[in-house]
């Protein structure tokens, strides 16, 4: 799946079983000024939600109104780390905006699914190297 932008709105899962791909500079193939708006809005309860591989580019993702983004699979940066300087942005606290609530309220909580993307083994790798000395003997 390619989102280069756009709305994604209404009561329903948007899910990428294998790739997804979120970058606002995509274009079309064979067809000249394809390419979307830098923010994908995601809107009155639809989810996103990569079961498998993302890899995000260039342009925000603001979501709202109980909409979310969520990870079961992994996340990469597109053009690494230095090039990296998109957001996720969520609209409203618990209220909506458009029933009064803060438009980019700091103390908004998703329903966030994210645990880590790590299974237990690369869990324990990574915090092998990154965190402690692995045992000897």
């Amino acid at each position: 799946m390619i989102w280069a932008g756009g709305t994604l709105k209404g009561k329903a899962d948007f899910n990428a079983l294998l790739e997804l791909y979120l970058d606002s500079s995509y274009t079309l193939p064979g067809v000249a000024g394809s390419s979307s708006a830098s923010t994908r809005n995601i809107q009155s309860l639809a989810k996103l939600v990569n079961r498998g591989h993302c890899e995000w580019g260039e342009g925000d993702l603001t979501s709202s109104d109980q909409g979310d983004f969520l990870n079961f699979g992994t996340i990469q940066m597109m053009n690494g780390v230095n090039a990296f300087g998109s957001n996720l942005f969520y609209k409203g606290t618990e209220l909506p905006i458009e029933n009064g609530g803060d438009v980019f309220a700091l103390d908004y909580h998703t329903w966030d699914m994210d645990q880590g993307s790590l299974n237990y083994d690369e869990y324990v790798r990574q915090r092998i190297i990154f965190v402690s000395a692995p045992a000897t003997g």
